[in-house]
């Protein structure tokens, strides 16, 4: 553990079933740890103050873990993984938190690389002008599942899943939010992307590629703007939109799609 300012703190490990415990409050904190040719490993990085950046890469085989929390201004998280059955939170298990950020201009770029990956990225509503960024899978990935949580304003989330049985869930609470994910490629199949807006002005962008795809959009606000492309067989489209201005441009290619769209605007 570090108290005070001006901190860093580098960790290098090789071999298997490594741990890593980063703690730093104060300001300027920088960790980077990195867990090279490793199987089961954890890292588990927490920083308080302002303008801390932690770096986590863990690969080759798989099985690791990894956990950021950061609460100050500019925080910063990188986290590559590489392998099958990593972890890098899950919003149902309270003890995975993920990365977890607080602060202005924070930004979050999580990398996974493989197959069974779990993602969640939750940026707090004390957050605003903050970025999500989550990466999963190749050409022949499968079993990612992506969370997002944005409680502030002006956040943004992307994300891109390759592969087949993939799952996106974003949550958005604010103003002037905006969503995009990227499900699939030409052999992808049984994806499923959720985005919820629950603030004023959210913009959703959805593209999926593969079979039996499902999509599922809440927007809530004045100005909204939704635009879902899937291109299959068996997809299907739910998009409800509730404000004035809300526009919603769907596009279907392949059989049995079902696309429904529902408008209101405030009462006058």
């Amino acid at each position: 553990g570090q108290t005070g300012s001006g901190h860093t703190s580098t960790v290098t490990q090789n071999g298997f079933v490594n741990a890593a415990y980063v703690t730093q409050e104060g300001a300027d904190n920088t960790s980077t740890v990195t867990q090279t040719s490793t199987a089961i490993s954890g890292a588990v990085v927490d920083q308080a103050g302002s303008d801390n950046t932690s770096t986590v890469t863990q690969g080759f085989i798989g099985g690791h873990q990894a956990r950021v929390l950061q609460d100050g201004v500019d925080n910063t998280s990188t986290i590559d993984q590489a392998g099958l059955l990593n972890s890098s939170g899950e919003f149902f298990d309270e003890n995975e938190v993920g990365v977890t950020q607080s602060g202005t201009n924070g930004r979050s770029t999580l990398t996974q690389r493989g197959s069974n990956q779990s993602a969640f990225v939750n940026q707090i509503a004390s957050s605003s002008d903050s970025v999500s960024i989550i990466d999963q899978g190749g050409t022949f990935g499968s079993g990612h599942l992506a969370t997002v949580r944005q409680e502030g304003d002006t956040d943004r989330s992307e994300i891109t899943q390759r592969g087949f049985r993939q799952e996106a869930d974003v949550l958005q609470a604010g103003l002037n939010n905006e969503s995009l994910i990227d499900q699939g490629n030409f052999l992808g199949s049984d994806n499923l992307a959720v985005v919820d807006q629950s603030g004023e002005s959210g913009k959703s962008s959805n593209s999926q590629n593969g079979e039996n795809n499902e999509a599922r959009l809440t927007q809530a606000g004045f100005e909204n703007d939704s635009m879902i492309a899937q291109l299959g067989d068996g997809n299907f489209t739910d998009v409800t939109q509730t404000g004035t201005g809300a526009v919603s441009n769907i596009d279907q290619n392949g059989n049995n799609n079902s696309a429904t769209v529902t408008q209101s605007s405030p009462a006058s």
